[in-house]
């Protein structure tokens, strides 16, 4: 069930890739997009990077993982490209970089918390 995930979710940032590249060449008139995380980021949440994820990411928390795991990855001189490589580090990460949410705690005494109480009136 994970490499079906991680292969999905590496298809999805090939996707973002060569939608990435047209938006260079078209957009920017071939030149480098040095905020390419923040256009990678904004592309996968409006492409279904939840559906692989316990949350929907942050914008910048995304982009600023995107950059540090690229970075690992051309240093690191992993085979199987770059796509499978983010794909397992967001996996394999994602508790860390974007837990899923959580309900508010109950007082030690059951009580609900004084926000909630203050709105029932």
């Amino acid at each position: 069930m994970a490499e079906l995930a991680q292969t999905a979710l590496a298809d999805l940032l090939r996707r973002t890739q060569s939608a990435h590249h047209e938006h260079q060449v078209n957009d920017l008139g071939g030149k480098y997009n040095e905020d390419w995380p923040q256009w990678y980021a904004e592309f996968l949440i409006n492409n279904g990077i939840a559906d692989f994820l316990a949350s929907n990411p942050d914008r910048a928390k995304l982009a600023g993982f995107l950059k540090q795991s690229y970075e690992a990855f051309e240093t690191g001189g992993n085979s199987g490209g770059w796509a499978n490589f983010i794909a397992g580090q967001l996996l394999e990460h994602q508790d860390l970089y974007f837990p899923s949410p959580t309900t508010p705690e109950e007082d030690i005494d059951g009580d609900k918390s004084e926000e909630s109480s203050q709105t029932e009136g």
